[in-house]
Formats: structure tokens, C-alpha cells, sequence
């Protein structure tokens, strides 16, 4: 019903993701964001229901626009995943850098960020990227392979080798 408040339409559409009906909930939450573009709840709801049934590239406007309502590291993350399974590394790596200006120890963005240097073959800014996740999480296997895996196609043989080692 069109006179239904945007505000119930909302709450209708997250009963419905909470049942994991994420397509029925896309069309009530484009109309709750048509008429309400700055309720940043909403915005998320529509990307998280788009990203769930795989339309990624489609997300990113709503990641978009909830990150300009609302700054945090969460929603440039999640701004980053579906830009990265949309094939945008390019807006990965922005929203992922965002995302450490907002949180500067946020893990998952640091290792993401190196991943999509990685997608980009920006190896060396991925060797760094992969150095500041070391001085994060410490020493791990993920961290040093990758970053062994960088020094390997910067043609830097014995640093791949050290990382692989390591």
C-alpha cells in the first residue's frame, strides 16, 4: 500500500531478511530508500540483501550511500567485500583504505586491502599492505605467503623465498 509509512515498510522488509527472503526484501527497501535516502539503515538493509542473492555490483551504491550517512569501518568493509566480488578492486582498495583511516586496527580490512592490491598486480603496495597486517595480527601463514607470493611476481626470488620460509 503506498500510504503504509516508509518506517513500516522498513520493519516489514527486515522480517523478511531475517527469514532469509533477501529478493523479496529488495523492493520494499528500494521504496524505503526512494522516499528516506537518509536513513542509513536502510540503505545497508538493501545493499546486505543484494550482496546476499549475489548482485554485488548493485550493492554498491546503497554500501555507498549508508557510508556517507553513517562513517564507519564496518560499512567501508562491507563497501569493500561486495566491490571486490563485483570485480572492482579499484573500489576495494579505496573503500578498504577508508575503512583503516576510520579504525586503523581493523584486521579483516588490512588483509582485504593486500588482497586487492594483489587483484590489481600492485604487488608492491600489496608487500605493504601485507607488512601492516604483520604489525596487526603478528606472524601468520596467511600474511607471509601472500606476501611471499608478491615478492614472487616482483620477480624479488629470495624475499618469496624468505616469506614462504617464514
Amino acid at each position: 500500500d503506498p500510504a503504509t509509512p516508509p518506517e513500516v515498510v522498513y520493519n516489514y522488509a527486515v522480517s523478511l531478511m531475517r527469514g532469509e527472503k533477501w529478493l523479496a526484501a529488495i523492493p520494499p527497501l528500494q521504496r524505503v530508500t526512494r522516499e528516506r535516502p537518509e536513513m542509513p539503515q536502510a540503505c545497508m538493509a538493501l545493499a546486505q540483501c543484494l550482496q546476499a542473492s549475489g548482485r554485488h555490483a548493485a550493492a554498491l551504491e546503497p554500501f555507498e550511500q549508508a557510508l556517507i550517512l553513517q562513517r564507519d569501518a564496518k560499512t567501508a568493509f562491507l563497501l569493500g567485500s561486495a566491490a571486490q566480488k563485483a570485480d572492482r578492486p579499484e573500489k576495494a582498495v579505496e573503500a578498504y583504505e577508508k575503512a583503516l583511516a576510520l579504525d586503523p586496527k581493523y584486521v579483516k580490512a588490512q588483509y582485504n586491502l593486500a588482497l586487492a592490491f594483489m587483484d590489481l598486480k600492485k604487488y608492491a603496495e600489496a608487500v605493504v599492505a601485507f607488512d601492516g597486517l604483520i604489525r596487526l595480527e603478528g606472524p601468520t601463514y596467511r600474511a607471509y605467503n601472500n606476501q611471499g607470493l608478491s615478492y614472487f611476481y616482483l620477480g624479488k626470488y629470495d624475499q618469496a623465498l624468505e616469506g614462504f620460509e617464514t
